[in-house]
């Protein structure tokens, strides 16, 4: 399960220690310093939404079910279209998975997990997320 500061991903370095990745939004290479971790209770909220949602799939795809699996996960539907399409279809099937009510969701979640652990720090910074998106919490 995705936390804060390990989600890791696949990581490649230059010889001056910049991490390189393609940002297909911007359509070009861009260089990161080493050493930046995910810490947005936000990304930590959509990783949760896309863990779930391929847990559903590989449950639908031990039953036997392998083509209402692929139809869950939006890259399996984007598949087979050249980049620029790719792309496209895939920020599309996305917008449709990660609303802003499922992350309002998932982060009520987060500080409810949080508040039972006793951890402020982490309970005043999704209060404020959850403030912003116009939610009330206790």
């Amino acid at each position: 399960m995705a936390e804060k500061g390990t989600t890791s991903g696949k990581v490649i370095n230059t010889a001056v220690g910049s991490r390189v990745y393609f940002k297909p939004a911007l359509g070009k290479v861009v260089l990161r310093k080493p050493g930046v971790t995910r810490s947005s209770d936000a990304v930590i909220a959509v990783n949760k939404i896309l863990e779930d949602l391929r847990a559903k799939a590989r449950e639908l795809e031990e039953a036997g079910k392998k083509e209402e699996a692929e139809k869950l996960l939006p890259a399996k539907k984007c598949a087979g279209k050249p980049w620029k399409q790719f792309t496209k279809c895939l920020r599309e099937e996305m917008k449709k998975i990660v609303t802003k009510d499922k992350v309002t969701e998932e982060l009520k979640k987060m500080y409810e997990e949080a508040k039972k652990a006793n951890d402020k720090k982490t309970m005043e910074a999704i209060a404020r997320k959850l403030k912003a998106r116009g939610v009330a919490v206790s």
